[in-house]
């Protein structure tokens, strides 16, 4: 899974880096952001699974990102990491359907812990493989074959 910082502090970017154990958390590729148009552009260029945003950032905010993100049917989990408690930026980042609404103070376990739970949710809303689907299908064929009585399946044999 891929996931996207986006923040214009670098040194906040520097932290999550450094301090989430990604992993751990089984994360393949840590991309990162520090404006608006340059998360739009890692975006479009590779697949992002979980955006970790702030809110208010020079060139655009992290809520624009991710009404973008809506318009544009990207199907990125997100997390709003803030120092803004504002019930107005709390309400929009619902309307938008984030994921959690993390306020800094950064608590590195806490947030590692919402992290595995964006990722759980992806990993529980992404569509089951073809292989699985294949052998689900196969073991339902068999399940209700089994499941007639026997005189149906020797009249199936003699045919």
């Amino acid at each position: 899974m891929n996931i996207l910082l986006v923040d214009d502090d670098r040194f906040i970017i520097e932290a999550l880096r450094e301090k989430i154990r990604w992993d751990r958390l089984k994360i393949d590729n840590v991309y990162a952001a520090n404006s608006l148009t340059q998360a739009q552009a890692i975006i479009k260029e590779y697949p992002i699974h979980l955006m970790i945003s702030d809110i208010e950032m020079p060139q655009g905010s992290g809520l624009e990102l991710l009404s973008w993100v809506r318009n544009e049917n990207y199907d990125i989990k997100t997390i709003f990491l803030t120092n803004y408690a504002d019930f107005n930026y709390a309400q929009k980042a619902i309307e938008l359907q984030s994921f959690e609404y993390y306020l800094k103070p950064i608590n590195f376990e806490k947030l590692e812990f919402i992290i595995q739970k964006a990722l759980d949710k992806i990993t529980e809303q992404r569509p089951a493989a073809p292989l699985e689907t294949s052998f689900q299908a196969e073991n339902n064929f068999w399940f209700e074959y089994l499941r007639k009585p026997r005189i149906h399946r020797l009249e199936e044999l003699q045919a």
